[in-house]
């Protein structure tokens, strides 16, 4: 997906292909870095590796007052959750931990 997501829809599809294809790279475009500094990159960007080397097995957007994505990623037999803030800027929506 080229740009950025300015959806729910479209975030969850950038979601869901980057998830499906393993692609960290993708998955990190989709985070608001914006405020984190450098010793907090690393732990993020092993912590987005992990997650794009689990099959995805569901995600849920819940639009409340702010957005809240949860990724359930398997194997199914001891799924694990993740769970992220959506902050909507410049008109894109980015994940947060």
């Amino acid at each position: 997906m080229a740009g950025c997501a300015r959806t729910p829809a479209q975030l969850a599809a950038s979601l869901r292909e980057s998830l499906i294809r393993g692609d960290v790279n993708q998955l990190a475009a989709a985070y608001d870095w914006t405020g984190v500094s450098e010793s907090q990159t690393k732990p993020i960007l092993r912590r987005l590796k992990r997650m794009s080397d689990r099959p995805l097995i569901d995600g849920y957007y819940f639009d409340a007052n702010a957005g809240v994505v949860q990724l359930v990623q398997g194997p199914s037999s001891a799924p694990t959750v993740s769970e992220f803030t959506v902050i909507r800027r410049a008109g894109c929506l980015f994940l947060r931990f």
